[in-house]
This record gives C-alpha cells, structure tokens and sequence, in this order.
C-alpha cells in the first residue's frame, strides 16, 4: 500500500508476560492509543518516541562523574539547557541481533566477523562494523509545505518541499567503529529525538531502530548488556542467542568483569574513558543536502557531455542541476519509479527511499560496482563512471544520503555553509 493508514498500539500483558511454564510467552492484549492514531491519514513507518517510566529519586539516570552533582532547574533536579547527554552501549551486538529477530524461539545472528556458535565466517556485507547515531528534529509546520503531486515526475504523493518521499532532514551525529565487545561510549545534544542505525564496513545502513529516543540536559541513558550477561538478564523475555529453551537462564560470566567494555574502561589506567566525541559533539554534526553535497559531484563527473548532461543522455537519465517546480532535474530523476505505470512509490528505480537503506539500491551497486541488495541486477558498465570514477568520500556521500532517507533538503553545517547563508 502506497498510502498507508497505520495506528499504533500499546501491547500488554492480561496476566503475565510469560506463561506457568515460564517458557511460553503469555496472552496479551491490544489496546489502540487514541492520542497517536489519526483516522484517513497516512503515516509509513511512525516511530513513537519511548518514553522511559520515571525514576526513583536515587536511581537518577544523571552523569554525575562528568558533569558533577546535579542542580537545581526549574524546580527539579537537573542540568541547565545545552548540557549534552550520554549513551553508554554495553554491546550493541545484543540489541541488533533483536532488530534482526525479535522472535524468542529462533537462532539469533550476531554479526560479528564470525559466527559466534560455528565459528564460520560471515559475509562481509553482513557483518556489522559501525553504528550511526541520527538525530531527527522535528520541523516547525511553516518550515515543511506539501508539493502538488502533478508537478512532480512521479507524482508521489507524500512529496514535500523537503524531500520527495516521506522523509524529513536528518543530523548525523557520530559514526562509531565498534570493536569485538560491541561496546560504544557516546556524546549527543539533548532535547534531540534520535535513533541507531547498524552499518557494515562500507557504513551502508544494515538495520534501524524503529523507535525514537530523546535524553533531557545531563542524562545517561544504558543500552544492552555484555553478550556474557544476555542469558540472564535478556533471555527469560527475548529467548536465548541459540534459540533453544536449555540455554535461557543460563549462568552468567560475572567474575571475569564482564561490565567492564572496551569503550568505557581503561584496563591499564583502572579508570573511567571519556566519550567517543568528547569536547567535539556539534563539530561533528553532520548531513547530506542534494544541491550542497550530492550535485557538485553529479556536476563534475556525471552530468557531462555524452554522458548524463545532453540533450539524449545516457539511459535516459538526466542528472543535470536545472531548476524544477520542487526540486532538480538529478533529484527527480534519481527518484523516478521502477514502473512509472504502477503508482508503487515505494519501489523507486534507483534508491530505496522509503527503506532509507544505500545497500538496497541500484544506484549504490553502480557506484560501488557490485551486487549488494537491490532488487535490478546489475549490468553494464561499474564502478560507474569509470573514466571518473568516484572517490571513497564522494561514494560515501551518496551512501549517507541515501541511509538518512534520500531528502532533497538536508542539514549543512554552519562551518560548510556558503557565506551569507543562515
């Protein structure tokens, strides 16, 4: 369905979440949350923003070791506005494989180099090496304005005059190598709604988190536990790594420090790590708008006589940066359909903008010059262009524009804007 009207609702326990057998999950109930459904009204791929149960008072989820004792704000123990916040990710691992399978009873994958039981090898492309954090601000209403789908080539008709599909800018926050442990220790601004994505070794987006986050000034927010600790902290709910019921509840690991990760503890100084971006949290801030970062390079190495910039380009596809109603002539023709005549917006020709996933699209396999996902399979001439062949950087543009939903408008940082532009 092009045009999905979705509701969401609050799933819950009647009795228990888990049967007498305390192996069987238990009978739940649904229960539509009236505030967040709208009736006639599209809504593709909601992600409700958690919102985590109050803590005590002396379970306060505050960096203290950072920041120092709380203070006073408004009334309430806090930390005054513009005080970042902070992720520390025990193993991101644990919580990918449940973005992977949330099903109990099923083999779960860890997508590390190996396979963790057989110790097989993992294709490349599978295996999980970075993690983006994306920030996704919510605009004002005067800031996003509804395109007329007649003016657009493939009449979509979510377009707006940010993006044409259904997404909106997104910040990108950090890039993360992960080491063996999958830990991360993480800097973000707080009041900022965000989410996690899982990126393998060329960071195209494998999976995402189908929720939002958002931290308040100061706040220490506690993902995952170490994979040692899964079977006893994890397990009883989400099922056991190996899918068999023997191995749920299994003893822990607990003498060998196995809190202790790779990205918060220095072994050698027995002390505490700063934060991946410490000190260098909005310099790192980054994005991908179409006419700033991805058609200079269409300009430069596409868009050029006989190629992608005649009047009869080749394959038809004009990738030129002349002015439409919305957009450019390289936008609307990189988000044309697979099937003009089917009215599938979600299956684009070239990008998978619905998904906002690099990896499943065509135009990422012709630049990369390899089969990745995408459902076309690749032929002619790759890497392409091959007499100007795109440089890692430029390629990974496209991968992170592509990731964070293929907009039209994106974040520019204010140190690469042009001068005058606010």
């Amino acid at each position: 369905d092009t045009n999905p009207d979705t509701d969401i609702y609050l799933i819950k326990p009647k009795v228990s979440l888990q049967r007498e057998d305390e192996f069987s999950p238990g009978e739940m109930i649904k229960v539509k949350v009236q505030g967040a459904s709208y009736e006639g009204t599209a809504e593709v791929f909601p992600r409700p923003i958690a919102v985590r149960m109050k803590e005590a008072y002396k379970k306060e989820n505050f960096a203290k070791e950072r920041l120092g004792p709380p203070k006073t704000v408004k009334g309430f123990s806090g930390y005054p506005q513009g005080t970042t916040s902070f992720i520390e990710c025990y193993d991101f691992y644990t919580l990918d494989q449940l973005m992977v399978e949330i099903t109990p009873v099923v083999r779960r994958l860890i997508a590390t180099g190996r396979d963790w039981e057989t110790g097989e090898p993992l294709d490349p492309m599978e295996q999980v090496r970075y993690v983006r954090a994306v920030i996704a601000d919510p605009l004002k209403p005067a800031n996003i304005v509804a395109a007329d789908p007649e003016s657009v080539r493939n009449h979509d008709p979510t377009s707006t005059n940010i993006s044409n599909g259904i997404h909106t800018p997104r910040i990108i926050a950090a890039e993360i190598p992960l080491p063996e442990d999958g830990s991360f220790y993480l800097e973000l601004p707080s009041g900022s709604p965000y989410y996690l994505q899982a990126l393998n070794g060329d960071r195209m987006a494998l999976r995402a988190f189908d929720k939002l986050l958002c931290t308040v000034p100061g706040e220490k927010v506690k993902l995952a536990v170490p994979r040692r600790l899964y079977p006893m902290i994890c397990a009883g709910c989400h099922g056991s790594t190996s899918g068999r019921r023997a191995d749920v509840l299994r003893r822990p690991d607990v003498v060998t420090s196995a809190s202790k990760v790779w990205a918060t503890w220095d072994p050698d100084k027995h002390e505490k790590k700063l934060p991946f971006n410490h000190g260098i949290v909005n310099e790192m801030l980054s994005g991908v708008d179409f006419v700033h970062d991805i058609q200079p390079v269409l300009d430069q190495k596409c868009a050029t006589s006989g190629c992608h910039g005649s009047d009869q380009p080749a394959a038809g596809l004009s990738l030129t940066g002349q002015a439409t109603r919305y957009y450019t002539d390289a936008y609307e023709s990189l988000m044309q359909l697979e099937d003009p005549a089917s009215g599938d917006f979600a299956r684009k020709k070239y990008v998978d903008e619905r998904n906002a996933m690099a990896v499943n699209s065509y135009l990422i396999e012709k630049l990369y010059g390899r089969e990745l996902k995408a459902r076309r399979k690749l032929i002619g001439e790759s890497p392409h262009p091959a007499q100007h062949p795109l440089t890692p950087e430029e390629k990974l543009t496209f991968v992170r524009w592509i990731d964070i939903g293929a907009p039209f408008k994106g974040y520019v940082p204010a140190q690469a804007r042009p001068r005058g532009e606010h």
